[in-house]
């Protein structure tokens, strides 16, 4: 992609190990009518190489997503641990995070929230619910929200 181009996109980073549940995301993203391009990985570290441009994302622009989506049970380092290094990196501490899991528990909502969370969603097990939640997330994370620079 132009670089150009790249840096005029808003980016969703989708963060989940499972492969059907990142599928799914992906595709409540692109129905919902707002103009994002989706990055999807299937775990933390790749989530963390992505915000901090290294490893396989070494030459992109360092441009903060519009949001992340982040799971919180993952391989190698989970939805937790980004959390924290994400709220913990100056340049990154400001892009809103909200949290996609199937996790309810009371600690799992309380420990996000600690960690600086923008949103706890737990994922609807109707796929229109799925849907409709994702497109409001992207309504607000992806259109209406007006992030500092």
């Amino acid at each position: 992609m132009d670089r150009k181009v790249e840096a005029k996109v808003r980016t969703v980073l989708v963060v989940d190990s499972s492969a059907s549940d990142r599928e799914l995301t992906t595709a409540a993203l692109a129905k919902s009518e707002r103009r994002l391009k989706m990055i999807a990985v299937e775990d933390g570290q790749q989530a963390l190489d992505f915000l901090t441009c290294r490893g396989a994302w070494k030459d992109r622009l360092p441009i903060s997503p519009a949001f992340v989506l982040l799971d919180v049970k993952m391989p190698r380092s989970d939805g937790f641990d980004v959390l924290r290094r994400i709220r913990q990196a100056p340049e990154l501490s400001r892009v809103p995070v909200v949290m996609l899991t199937s996790s309810n528990g009371h600690e799992d909502v309380r420990r996000a929230y600690e960690l600086g969370a923008n949103a706890y969603i737990i994922k609807p097990l109707v796929v229109s619910e799925y849907f409709n939640a994702i497109h409001n997330v992207a309504s607000v994370w992806g259109a209406l929200n007006h992030s500092p620079r």
